[in-house]
């Protein structure tokens, strides 16, 4: 069952990744870059910002939290394998573009949160929520398309982080095959390894 699953996700990378998709990214960012009037000169003023105190801003969190969750979620695996690959498959000289790509891209950063901001709501208890599902609602007025996000996202969060971990811890256990009869089997213990956390 997860040979099928890996296949199916492997399907779909194919198809969504490519070319395209790095054109499309790229593109995005070189546009959001012109459309801010170069907002990455800005940094600055960003980084003083963030670490400044304001006791009368609104929201939940200080700048200084808004600024080390953003980070929290953007910085991890990705970032780390990411990288690493670029270089063994490209060479030294694919760290510049990872930085010319990385510089382009705080436009795209900085529009995705200004938004995310803009279009919050509070409730009647006084805590904001956000994100890109209300964006969608509020912005484009495209409440079924929220949703659609809201489901993938949701989904998504089971496998972005979880299985790749699980995996990792598993693949340094076997199965004793008195259970399923297949000696050394990490993909058995792999999903027996997943329930148990899971309970947890």
């Amino acid at each position: 069952m997860f040979d099928t699953i890996v296949n199916a996700i492997n399907q779909i990378d194919k198809m969504v990744w490519g070319w395209w998709m790095i054109l499309l990214l790229l593109g995005t960012h070189i546009f959001m870059t012109f459309r801010t009037g170069f907002i990455q000169r800005k940094i600055g003023t960003a980084i003083k910002l963030s670490v400044a105190k304001d006791p009368d801003a609104e929201g939940e969190v200080s700048q200084f939290g808004a600024l080390t969750t953003a980070l929290a979620s953007t910085i991890g695996t990705g970032n780390i394998i990411g990288v690493g690959t670029a270089i063994a498959l490209g060479g030294p000289g694919a760290v510049f573009w990872c930085w010319i790509t990385g510089v382009f891209g705080i436009a795209t950063k900085y529009s995705e949160s200004l938004i995310a901001v803009k279009y919050r709501v509070k409730t009647k208890d006084g805590r904001m929520q956000g994100g890109a599902m209300y964006a969608l609602e509020r912005g484009l007025h495209m409440r079924w398309l929220g949703m659609v996000f809201a489901f993938l996202a949701g989904f998504a969060s089971f496998g972005k982080c979880h299985c790749h971990s699980l995996r990792r811890k598993s693949a340094h256990c076997t199965c004793s095959g008195r259970h399923c009869g297949r000696s050394s089997d990490s993909s058995c213990y792999f999903w027996r390894y997943s329930v148990y956390c899971k309970r947890m």
